[in-house]
């Protein structure tokens, strides 16, 4: 039998949850680069049509949007296909979250804990 954790997550702040979102998609690139995690896991963890629904509902950043549905259609076929274009894609993407993130101005101070 299988260890249960529990990990909550509470956001209220828009702006937080965007953060917070930016700084997933950037981990998850960044291990998918290292290959330490495959675009099959990413897509089963982060880019899927429930995580695309819930930041439309949430209406979060129209870069954000893009980037999930990106991964979500583009970047698998892009990594088995044209592995140029896939690379190129890939270091747009990453450009895109952290110039996304410097411009979000967030500071030390104005975090809020996430993880409770």
């Amino acid at each position: 039998m299988g260890i249960i954790i529990n990990f909550k997550i509470e956001i209220s702040d828009k702006e937080e949850i965007e953060a917070f979102y930016s700084i997933l998609i950037l981990g998850c690139i960044t291990a998918i680069k290292e290959e330490l995690l495959t675009w099959d896991q990413a897509e089963e963890r982060l880019f899927s049509p429930i995580t695309l629904a819930k930041i439309e509902k949430l209406n979060l950043h129209s870069t954000l949007k893009e980037i999930t549905n990106q991964g979500m259609m583009e970047l698998n076929l892009l990594q088995q296909l044209n592995l140029r274009r896939y690379d190129k894609v890939m270091h747009e993407i990453e450009k895109r979250l952290k110039t996304f993130i410097m411009e979000q101005k967030i500071s030390e101070g104005q975090w809020i804990h996430w993880i409770k």
